[in-house]
């Protein structure tokens, strides 16, 4: 079985402190579409979101290091509030992004150095607590800006970084 959701509204609420997300759900073994409305503690920074397995992450930009997530699946009408893994580490030289591979959602991140960059990439656990497992760490005998830009969907070992130099993938 699928469902398919389409974002109808969004709306701060609580003195812009936290929000609801309305949205219009199809489930494919009813064939009917219904209407919920998910509430998040806190805002929703942006609309750009990963689907993965019936859950919907988002990032939010108005606390940091921190990821929106909703399981569809679930009777919950709340969002899920999970840190991110190098929290409280905030270095704005940092080149992060948030990616598939493998059935997991990915963090990865970059960090330019004089001799080398840095990266370092982790997986979000399927587990009620959403921990997140440190898979490399990885330093690479180049220098300049590489900021991740995605994984290979099935390789988790494949990992897709801009030049921002040059302006080509790595």
């Amino acid at each position: 079985s699928f469902k398919v959701i389409r974002i109808a509204s969004y709306q701060v609420t609580n003195d812009y402190l936290s929000s609801d997300l309305s949205v219009l759900l199809y489930s494919s073994e009813t064939g009917v579409w219904t209407f919920k409305v998910i509430h998040s503690p806190i805002q929703i920074g942006n609309m750009y979101n990963i689907n993965l397995n019936g859950t919907i992450y988002f990032g939010c930009l108005s606390v940091r290091g921190v990821l929106l997530a909703h399981d569809f699946y679930s009777e919950s009408d709340q969002f899920r509030v999970v840190q991110l893994p190098d929290y409280p580490d905030h270095n704005k030289d940092y080149k992060r992004t948030l990616t598939t591979s493998g059935g997991f959602v990915m963090y990865v991140r970059t960090l330019a150095k004089k001799e080398d960059t840095v990266l370092k990439i982790w997986r979000l656990m399927n587990n009620d607590d959403y921990s997140w497992e440190l898979l490399w760490e990885v330093g690479f005998p180049i220098t300049g800006n590489y900021a991740p830009m995605a994984m290979h969907p099935f390789d988790v070992a494949t990992v897709y970084l801009w030049s921002q130099r040059d302006d080509h993938l790595v």
